[in-house]
C-alpha cells in the first residue's frame, strides 16, 4: 500500500478509537471553536458550523464505509458537503480536525511538475 494510503488507514483507526472512547482528546478553544492539539481527531459535536472546510472521516448517504476528506457544514442546506474533483456531495461525517495547511497553487516556492 502507498504512504497515503496507509495515512489514510492510520486516521481512519484513530477516528474509530476517539468515537469509541479509547482515545482521549484534550481540547482548547480559539475563536470559540473546540480544537485538539497535534491534529487529533475530535468529535462532531464540536466541529465548527460556518462553513470552514475542515478534514472530516465521513461517507456519503448511500455508502457503508468511509474515509478522511475535506467538508464544510453547510448551514444553508442543513447538512455536511465533501468538497472534491466532483461537484459538492453531502456526506456523514463522524470525527473531525482542522485541515492541513498547504502551499497555494502558484507559490513559486513549490512549483508545479509539468511532467
Amino acid at each position: 500500500m502507498s504512504e497515503a494510503g496507509d495515512r489514510l488507514i492510520e486516521g481512519a483507526k484513530e477516528a474509530l478509537e476517539i468515537a469509541r472512547g479509547n482515545q482521549p482528546a484534550a481540547r482548547i478553544h480559539v475563536n470559540g471553536h473546540a480544537y485538539v492539539p497535534e491534529q487529533r481527531w475530535q468529535r462532531m459535536d464540536t466541529a465548527p458550523r460556518d462553513g470552514t472546510v475542515v478534514n472530516v472521516v465521513a461517507r456519503y448517504p448511500h455508502a457503508i464505509a468511509g474515509f478522511p476528506q475535506y467538508a464544510a457544514y453547510r448551514p444553508d442546506l442543513g447538512y455536511w458537503v465533501a468538497y472534491s474533483l466532483n461537484a459538492p456531495q453531502r456526506v456523514i461525517p463522524w470525527a473531525w480536525r482542522p485541515r492541513d495547511d498547504w502551499p497555494w497553487c502558484g507559490d513559486p516556492e513549490f512549483p508545479e511538475d509539468p511532467k
